[in-house]
């Protein structure tokens, strides 16, 4: 089996008080988009969980959390693993793109399917966030609020006419190390609770709100950082900002021909950037006689 791993950007990441168990509440606005990795889940002969990756800088063993979330499944059912996984990364590592949450969450979704469906959808949550603080939003994604440490999700309708542009500025940042250099906030900020309830919320109306509180830790010790939002914008993004803990930055724009031109602005000058739009999914299976790069029914 194989399926698609989505990247999610923050459209609002807001960072609260520190947790006695050394987390911080957020306050988050995530949404998936079509930016993606293929995992692909292979049952063996032998004992053990075997995985490589497309990229040879990615840990393979229990480091990686898509081998994590293979061992707690297997564990969860009293199994011993027989399994070889294999991960084609696209999702540029320590970016802020959830990529490896995303790898752990195709995995969960996979074995499930393939043992027939022995979890239900709230023992798979339960479990996924035993893994990783962003793993339960990647089992179902699309739109969604993550409050607590990430783990209490609400869903949203999917900002599907959203069209982004991601640029990777060539370095990664550690999520750790962004955290332990944040200001927490005290309170959100007046009408935003309001608006997410909104039943027609679109993603222009969130501009207003879009700020990420890591960003300014970020920039401190990255200023190219600015250098890239400020471009962004002056290809005509409506808004520009960090995703996550970064380094990845992102513009929203108005449609896909707006996106093509920037992506290719960006690409003539040697650096990395994609044209995504918003996806349904958090993760969905590939059939084998489609093609790789397309999109299924979750």
């Amino acid at each position: 089996m194989t399926l698609r791993a989505y990247a999610k950007l923050n459209l609002l990441l807001r960072v609260l008080r520190r947790r006695s168990d050394g987390y911080h509440d957020l306050l988050s606005v995530m949404q998936t988009v079509s930016l993606h990795d293929l995992v692909t889940l292979e049952p063996t002969e032998t004992e053990g969980i075997r995985l490589t990756a497309s990229d040879p800088a990615l840990p393979t063993d229990e480091r990686n959390l898509a081998h994590r979330a293979a061992m707690a499944f297997y564990g969860r059912l009293g199994l011993e693993p027989y399994l070889a996984l294999h991960l084609e990364k696209r999702i540029p590592m320590r970016a802020g793109l959830g990529g490896g949450s995303s790898d752990a969450a195709a995995v969960l979704t996979g074995l499930n399917r393939i043992f027939g469906g022995p979890l239900e959808a709230r023992e798979l949550h339960a479990l996924a966030a035993t893994i990783g603080s962003d793993v339960p939003f990647f089992l179902r994604g699309g739109g969604a609020v993550a409050e607590g440490r990430g783990e209490r999700l609400t869903s949203l309708p999917p900002f599907t006419s959203m069209h982004a542009v991601l640029v990777c500025p060539g370095f990664g940042v550690e999520t750790p190390w962004a955290y332990a250099r944040v200001t927490p906030k005290d309170s959100i900020p007046a009408g935003l609770s309001a608006l997410l309830a909104s039943e027609r919320l679109e993603w222009d109306s969130l501009i207003p709100f879009m700020t990420n509180d890591l960003e300014p830790p970020v920039k401190a010790e990255h200023p190219e950082i600015e250098t890239l939002e400020n471009r962004l914008t002056a290809l005509g993004a409506r808004h520009a900002m960090m995703t996550g803990s970064g380094s990845t930055v992102f513009g929203l724009f108005a449609g896909p021909e707006e996106t093509t031109r920037a992506t290719e602005a960006f690409e003539r000058d040697g650096i990395r950037a994609y044209a995504v739009t918003a996806t349904m999914c958090g993760s969905e299976s590939v059939p084998s006689d489609a093609d790789e790069g397309g999109s299924d029914a979750c």
